[in-house]
């Protein structure tokens, strides 16, 4: 978003455990099969995204 508010959703997936999978701090995938809840992932998967911000 160009004007900088903060994007407040917060609907992560009851199967979502990110002690589970390594390296998982940082990375998480919207899942469009459990209905667009947040899920973590490992940083090495490759998927499309929304915006980037270093820092």
């Amino acid at each position: 978003m160009a004007d900088k508010k903060k994007l407040p959703y917060e609907n992560w997936s009851l199967y979502s455990n990110i002690t589970e999978i390594p390296d998982t701090h940082n990375c998480v995938y919207m899942s469009e099969a459990l209905g667009y809840q947040w899920m973590v992932t490992s940083c090495s998967e490759k998927m499309n995204f929304v915006c980037f911000t270093a820092g």
